[in-house]
C-alpha cells in the first residue's frame, strides 16, 4: 500500500518529527508513549479504540533514518504475528508563489505480513491514522 502527503512544512522539520521518537508519539493519534530500548530500538505503547473499547498494547520498533536520501524506515512486530514495515521518503518542492515556502511530499510504502486475514482492517487502521498523523505534523 502506497499513501501520498503534501505538506506546508519544510522537508527537515518532517524529517525530524519522523525520526525523533519523542516528537512522533508527541503528534500521533494512537502511540500514547514510545520509550527508547536500545540504538535504534523502541517500544511503542498504542491505544486502539475498537467499537466503543480502547484496546492498548505494546510492540518494537526499529528505526532507520537516512538523512542524505531523506528515507525513513520504521519496522514493527505486532503481537508477534503481524510485521509491518514503513518507509517514508521525503521530497521537497516548491509553493505555487515565489514567495512561499517549501513544501514537502511525502511517498509512503506500507507492507504487512500475517497469517490471518487482517489486511482491510490493517490498511483501514493506517490511512486514518497517518492522515491524523501528518495533519498533526503540519500544525505542530
Amino acid at each position: 500500500m502506497i499513501l501520498y502527503y503534501k505538506l506546508n512544512k519544510p522537508i527537515a522539520f518532517i524529517y525530524n518529527y519522523l525520526t525523533d521518537m519523542q516528537k512522533f508519539a508527541s503528534v500521533h493519534p494512537i502511540i500514547s508513549k514510545i520509550e527508547k530500548t536500545n540504538e535504534n530500538t523502541y517500544l511503542a505503547h498504542e491505544t486502539l479504540q475498537v467499537g466503543f473499547f480502547p484496546f492498548s498494547f505494546t510492540y518494537p520498533v526499529h528505526i532507520q533514518g537516512d538523512e542524505s536520501t531523506r528515507c525513513i524506515t520504521m519496522k514493527a512486530k505486532v503481537f508477534g504475528m503481524v510485521e509491518i514495515e514503513m518507509v517514508f521518503r521525503l521530497f521537497e518542492t516548491l509553493g505555487q508563489n515565489p514567495q512561499d515556502e517549501s513544501l514537502t511530499k511525502i511517498e509512503e510504502t506500507i507492507k504487512f505480513k500475517s497469517l490471518f486475514p487482517i489486511a482491510p482492517f490493517v490498511k483501514s487502521v493506517f490511512k486514518t491514522q497517518h492522515k491524523k498523523l501528518f495533519q498533526n505534523i503540519e500544525a505542530a
